[in-house]
């Protein structure tokens, strides 16, 4: 059977969680292509222009929060120049020929053309560091498409807590692979997109109160903690892996009244990293008839969207695809009713 081709969405509504896995699952990703994986990151942000929510680079796969910038947010002059600067002189284009300004600007908004820029660099990194040959990666990279706001926020704390659920740190913070621990450092470089999380925690009066970067990237680092630590800890108040709610984060939850699911994180979540899409009751409703119903109405399709919508808790719903074979049985936690989510 065919593979479903990719689905893409504007940037002002969503986030793509994207996940690559390292060939056979081995262990391949040393703390030197760790690094190498942050750097890359920093190096063609700058080329696409992208925003990274979070992101960490495990032994055998990575995960990245992104967003890129929808077409007509690009202004063509501006996008060739970035272009033109980060190729070497026999990639340069010439700004002044429309087929190019087009197909530049294409490039630079696609996720597919963002990945596969990440992840051919990254096997150039590794064949030099190793002296193997052929590809690092198993297959094609896994996306996952995520509302913005709170949803995007919710799968942006899943990614900091893949250390954790790993038992690879006691604490998420001090992995030193992932946006989280860059953000503790004081989010060197930018590098963390702090105005996505801050409209994930809906912490938008923080620019006019903290005009100072290094004061706002704090406090944002502290409340996202916070979010973070409820979303991992062990309910009925005990300890996993030494994480722990302190009062001060309860107290900071309270300050800003953001409402977490204590423990809702602490396990792995399918729906976070195999669907095809996680958000909102009234966005999945419109993206299931945007890019999944063929046609469906009335009782037709009141019956085939419960084939693809599933509560994902917290208000959340996700979309599977149903040709997803490998997942586990009895890990969906809910159908939609009759009515849809």
């Amino acid at each position: 059977m065919a593979r479903r081709p990719r689905i893409k969405v504007k940037s002002r509504a969503a986030a793509y969680h994207v996940v690559s896995r390292v060939n056979n699952k081995d262990f391949r990703l040393d703390s030197h292509m760790k690094r190498t994986y942050v750097n890359i990151l920093k190096k063609i942000s700058y080329l696409f222009d992208a925003r990274y929510a979070a992101w960490s680079a495990m032994d055998n796969h990575t995960h990245l929060m992104v967003v890129l910038r929808d077409r007509e947010e690009i202004d063509a002059e501006e996008a060739i120049q970035r272009w033109n600067s980060y190729h070497d002189k026999e990639y340069r284009l010439n700004p002044n020929v429309e087929k190019y300004r087009e197909y530049v600007v294409n490039a630079l908004t696609d996720i597919s053309r963002f990945m596969k820029k990440l992840n051919l660099l990254l096997t150039n990194a590794y064949n030099r560091h190793t002296g193997a040959v052929g590809t690092l990666w198993q297959s094609r990279f896994h996306s996952t498409i995520f509302e913005r706001g709170v949803s995007m926020l919710r799968g942006a704390a899943y990614i900091e807590l893949n250390s954790f659920r790993a038992s690879m740190v006691k604490r998420p913070e001090d992995y030193e692979y992932s946006s989280l621990h860059h953000l503790k450092q004081g989010n060197p470089g930018g590098l963390v997109d702090i105005g996505l999380l801050e409209e994930g925690l809906c912490m938008g009066g923080l620019h006019k109160k903290l005009t100072d970067t290094k004061a706002l990237t704090h406090e944002l680092y502290k409340t996202y903690l916070a979010y973070i630590y409820e979303a991992g800890s062990t309910p009925k108040g005990g300890k996993e892996h030494g994480i722990v709610v302190t009062d001060a984060m309860k107290a900071r939850l309270k300050k800003y009244r953001i409402e977490g699911e204590a423990g809702s994180l602490l396990q792995r979540t399918w729906e976070y990293s195999k669907s095809i899409f996680v958000g909102g009751s009234e966005y999945a409703k419109r993206f299931y008839d945007d890019h999944i119903n063929p046609g469906h109405t009335g009782r037709q399709r009141e019956k085939h969207i419960q084939k693809w919508l599933h509560a994902s808790g917290e208000k959340l719903w996700s979309i599977f695809s149903i040709f997803h074979h490998d997942l586990p049985t009895g890990r969906v936690r809910g159908r939609p009713s009759r009515n849809g989510p």
